[in-house]
């Protein structure tokens, strides 16, 4: 049985024929992957916090001038 003498994830070590780029280099399909979900949740978590940033700036202040019950029609 012969070894393994190609190049080789950067990630993993795993063998990784097949070159990505100058971005990526020798880097697995499984190991872009990883990468890719884990920023994608990093976006997401880093948007959730924004909009309940911008949910709390918006609902927390009362700048709006106060409506009166005559106003309001009831």
């Amino acid at each position: 049985m012969s070894t393994y003498r190609g190049p080789r994830c950067r990630s993993c070590n795993g063998p990784c024929w097949q070159w990505k780029g100058s971005v990526w280099g020798y880097t697995c399909a499984a190991c872009i992957a990883k990468h890719q979900h884990a920023a994608a949740a990093r976006a997401d978590a880093r948007d959730r916090k924004a909009r309940k940033q911008n949910a709390s700036k918006l609902f927390g202040n009362n700048d709006s001038p106060a409506v009166s019950k005559v106003a309001s029609g009831r």
